[in-house]
């Protein structure tokens, strides 16, 4: 894949110079976003340290860090077990993994209120032949994670005082295609954007130069600069272009959602679910947005893993901790 993570605090946040409670990582093959939970604020405790220590792990043990495992396959449950195990921080946090592996699988695993979503052009694959450039990008949602809670506004999370354990979170094993794109995020995307608003964002990106440099990797041409494009370095040119691309998504899609959750009217998910509950709302939800995302390619070995340093947070008790 062709990734890149955000982590965009709150604005209140921001400005007092923090770093947010939300953690994310992005390599060559995996993504993973937390959400430590805002309530152990309260007891004086780093409600982001839960948080960036168990991404932190995960990183590492999927490759994005400076040790772990070459390639995948991985097994999602196993290295949220052991990252659960070895973070040592209070508080909790919810936790979104995926990966893809050998034969074009994607697999997830999601515990608590963070998520994912699968998505494909539905004019074709991105990088099939015949797809003209001035075809509008119309994308789909083909699969998405369910969000886990214990009662409204209480997710799953995993961390001190809870009973919730990785192996109760929710995993999947999918089929993916070159072109399609993986989002995975956490509630302050997931609460203020729903699923069509993701893909209309997607729509909006210019994918022209990545389809560019992936057409001529195709074809074996020579690049610009006379490089045989099925070189190494014509793949980390191909790498360039379609990160530049994926970078332009995910920071609309941070930016969107802090937008719609900074507005007191319009109709959101998070909306939807507080009425669902039998709740007075209206509007969106300001949070911090943790978001990863993957553009899967069509190229038989993918450039070595690009670490991304994990950014995060975290809190919890009993059942679990209630969100701010």
């Amino acid at each position: 894949m062709v990734s890149m993570s955000i982590n965009l605090p709150h604005p209140d946040k921001k400005k007092a110079g923090g770093q947010g409670e939300d953690a994310v990582f992005h390599s060559t093959f995996s993504l993973g976003v937390a959400d430590g939970v805002g309530g152990w604020a309260e007891s004086g405790i780093d409600a982001g340290g839960y948080s960036r220590s168990l991404v932190a792990h995960c990183a590492n043990a999927l490759g994005a860090g400076e040790a772990g495992p070459e390639r995948p396959p991985y097994d999602l449950a196993q290295v949220a077990d052991g990252a659960w195990r070895a973070t040592q921080a209070m508080g909790s946090s919810t936790l979104c993994l995926a990966s893809v592996g050998p034969g074009m699988t994607l697999r997830t695993f999601n515990l608590g209120d963070s998520g994912w979503l699968h998505l494909r052009l539905g004019g074709g694959n991105l990088f099939s032949e015949g797809w003209a450039k001035h075809h509008k990008a119309v994308w789909g949602v083909v699969d998405r994670s369910t969000a886990q809670t214990h009662y409204f506004n209480c997710p799953l999370q995993l961390g001190t005082g809870s009973a919730d354990e990785p192996s109760m979170a929710d995993q999947k094993e999918l089929e993916v295609r070159p072109g399609d794109i993986v989002v995975l995020g956490t509630d302050g995307l997931l609460d203020n954007l729903f699923e069509g608003d993701v893909a209309s964002a997607l729509g909006r990106v210019d994918f022209e130069p990545c389809l560019d440099a992936i057409t001529m990797a195709k074809a074996g041409k020579l690049t610009p600069s006379g490089v045989s494009a099925t070189s190494p370095e014509s793949a980390r040119t191909v790498s360039r272009q379609c990160s530049a691309a994926i970078s332009t998504m995910t920071a609309a899609l941070a930016v969107r959602a802090q937008e719609v959750g900074s507005t007191t009217t319009g109709r959101t998910p998070f909306e939807a679910e507080a009425h669902r509950n039998g709740y007075e709302y209206s509007g969106g939800k300001l949070d911090d947005v943790g978001l990863a995302i993957g553009l899967v390619m069509p190229l038989p070995r993918p450039p070595a893993a690009a670490a991304a340093p994990a950014s995060a947070s975290a809190s919890a008790n009993g059942a679990g901790q209630d969100r701010a």
